[in-house]
């Protein structure tokens, strides 16, 4: 159904036509899009099997997206381990 550039003229009915038919794409849309995540999501898993990571794949494994952070800096933990090795060669 051809629809014109604006809801001028249309009648109520025709616009409640035209919402539900909208809507309904939007749920098609929707559901394709939850069905190819689940496909993806497979996708990940067997590439995390392949390249042998435990958490699954290209995308992170599905974690809760928060980056861990260390109880040292790196420049902390670096002092640290060259101390206690010049201390065991000394």
């Amino acid at each position: 159904m051809a629809r014109p550039s604006s809801g001028t003229g249309l009648t109520i009915s025709q616009l409640q036509q035209i919402l539900s038919h909208r809507k309904g794409e939007s749920t098609n849309c929707i559901a394709s899009a939850a069905q190819f995540e689940k496909e993806l999501a497979k996708i990940d898993r067997q590439i995390g099997k392949l390249e042998g990571t435990g958490s699954g794949g290209r995308r992170g494994g599905g974690g809760s997206g928060v980056r861990a952070h260390n109880d040292k800096s790196l420049v902390e933990t670096l002092v640290e381990v060259l101390q206690d090795s010049k201390a065991r060669w000394v």
